[in-house]
């Protein structure tokens, strides 16, 4: 079983990015996106003109809050052999009922991946 990370997100996020869960670089690191091939954080940094990407993975979560963005997987759990979703089963889907009470600012959704839109879809439809 894997576990996914807390939301990042504050009082100001009015956009929440949706992944399905972790890779296996990412958690080894700690950290969302941290595959090196993975292009999330450059193109943050290039949509906001922040340009070079920031090494310490604070300082990008600070680039996402500071433009009311925030980050978080449509899984808390699951059970996976590497780090593709079509591995996904067994899975948990992260409370996105309480997260939203907590943050009533959060009113667009995007995703990183096919995998987390179709579970989120799922979510919503109970």
């Amino acid at each position: 079983m894997i576990y996914s990370f807390p939301p990042f997100v504050n009082a100001k996020t009015e956009i929440l990015i949706l992944g399905t869960m972790p890779g296996i670089a990412s958690l080894e690191k700690q950290e969302y996106y941290a595959h090196p091939r993975n292009h999330f954080w450059k193109i943050i940094y290039t949509l906001f003109d922040e340009l070079p990407v920031a090494t310490v993975f604070e300082e990008k979560i600070k680039v996402l809050q500071e433009n009311k963005i925030g980050i978080w997987d449509v899984l808390e759990n699951c059970e996976r052999k590497g780090s593709l979703d079509i591995h996904i089963k067994n899975h948990k889907p992260n409370d996105f009922e309480s997260l939203l009470k907590q943050f009533p600012n959060i009113k667009k959704f995007y995703s990183t991946e096919k995998k987390a839109i179709v579970i989120s879809l799922k979510i919503s439809d109970k």
